[in-house]
């Protein structure tokens, strides 16, 4: 299990930052964060300096919502400007053309396999997942230039990788009692209210149940996306809203929704000072992904490292097949785009060695 949290974070990493050093400090810091609280074998308190609430850690619902939405949220307010062209709030048609389906074909089955994949991993969910979909089509497309300007295929790969974790952390949860995401850790937690307990017995003991609940996402998905087609109009018209409302909106939905998790202002400050955060990480190029998801992943990486230490000593990390190759595959993660952009460099270099080389024949002649 250390292993593959150890995979899933350089993924994360190799895809979240143009400096592989920044997302591996940036990572660095999550796990560094997740030691907060009480330590995973002994019980012991580690950094809260007398403060009762960091007990229990930094609540993971107060800080994902700082670093992403508050973080945002403080950026777009410093950098505001008044913009003389007005939002688009009217929708045209939104069933596309055979011809942008034809586009759509390969982001799709390319997003369908990540977020398959990278639902399997625990914890990395559906943000993770669009983020290397969108990555992995920007560099499968003809037209790389066009994404993050609204292209058709980086909408497609992004949105299908996200939704396509369902399955595989669907599978997580339920063959191994692992929360593949924050929707399943709650779906655990209601399982575990009723006395079930996720894992191999469950699908012995409990058949019918697993059927049941499979059918239920299914069922799920598809009101979801008629729901989705009916509101959205109205959804767009947000967009007439000045800006200072929205943002005040956001921020009130940000603080009730935050307290709500735990009844408590502690929470609430600590997603405010995660967006103070976040805003700095932001604008000095450091990714919040891997924080997050160090903070998630790291006292599941801890516990079973510790464990996995105790039993058997270090030599279990590269004896142990599945384990080895998980360490591999991180290394060659970390290792995949330092090459890539040196080879990059090398040809950028070559290319302008050579048409200085041109440009000097050319004036001796």
């Amino acid at each position: 299990m250390f292993a593959l949290v150890v995979f899933g974070l350089t993924v994360m990493i190799s895809i979240s930052s143009r400096s592989i050093l920044k997302g591996v400090i940036a990572g660095i810091v999550g796990l560094a964060i997740a030691t907060i609280g009480r330590d995973p074998i002994t019980g012991d308190g580690r950094f809260v300096f007398g403060v009762n609430d960091l007990n229990s850690g930094l609540p993971f619902i107060a800080v994902i919502i700082g670093l992403f939405g508050i973080a945002e949220l403080f950026d777009q307010i410093l950098t505001h400007r008044a913009h003389v062209v007005k939002p688009i709030s009217s929708l045209g048609r939104w069933r596309p053309t055979r011809g942008e389906l034809k586009q759509m074909g390969k982001p799709f089955a390319l997003g369908s396999v990540i977020g398959t994949v990278v639902g399997v991993v625990p914890a990395a969910g559906g943000d993770i997942a669009g983020l290397i979909g969108w990555d992995r089509a920007k560099r499968m497309s003809k037209e790389p230039e066009k994404f993050g300007k609204g292209s058709v295929e980086g909408l497609a790969a992004a949105d299908t990788s996200s939704s396509a974790t369902l399955g595989g952390s669907l599978t997580t949860t339920m063959a191994l009692g692992i929360p593949g995401d924050s929707v399943m850790a709650v779906m655990v937690g209601s399982m575990v209210i009723w006395g079930l307990q996720p894992g191999p017995s469950l699908f012995s003991n409990n058949p019918d149940l697993v059927v049941t609940i499979a059918t239920i996402m299914i069922v799920a998905t598809v009101l979801s996306l008629g729901i989705s087609l009916v509101r959205m109009r109205g959804m767009v018209k947000l967009l007439d809203l000045p800006n200072h409302y929205l943002w005040a909106g956001i921020l009130v939905f940000c603080v009730v929704g935050t307290y709500t998790t735990t009844n408590n202002m502690y929470t609430v400050w600590v997603m405010l000072v995660s967006g103070v955060v976040g805003v700095i990480m932001k604008r000095t190029g450091f990714p919040a992904g891997p924080v997050v998801l160090g903070l998630l992943l790291g006292p599941l990486a801890e516990a079973n490292l510790r464990r996995a230490l105790l039993i058997d000593g270090p030599a279990v990390l590269v004896t142990q097949p599945i384990a080895a190759v998980l360490l591999v595959l991180a290394l060659v993660g970390l290792a995949t785009p330092i090459v890539a952009r040196a080879r990059t460099a090398r040809r950028e270099r070559a290319a302008r060695e050579a048409e200085l080389e041109k440009a000097t024949s050319g004036s001796a002649r």
